[in-house]
């Protein structure tokens, strides 16, 4: 049950509703973070796995997005 909340490292997800960005940023950017180039959340979803991204496309967009966390952080 809520395999997406619990597999939330960062603690983001509140509910449904309600999503914790500056958590996850925060976490996302810590030194060997394991939310750095994949979102365990998201990988533990059960909801429509059929359209889940192959695993390079997941590193790709967590790369870029990790990259633009940075860059706006300093």
């Amino acid at each position: 049950e809520k395999a997406c909340f619990n597999s939330c490292s960062a603690g983001a997800i509140i509910d449904l509703d309600h999503f914790d960005l500056a958590a996850c940023s925060r976490f996302r950017l810590r030194e060997n973070s394991p939310c750095a180039d994949q979102c365990s959340a998201r990988l533990a979803c059960p909801y429509n796995k059929e359209h889940q991204y192959r695993e390079d496309q997941i590193k790709y967009h967590s790369k870029v997005s990790l990259d633009l966390l940075k860059l706006y952080s300093n």
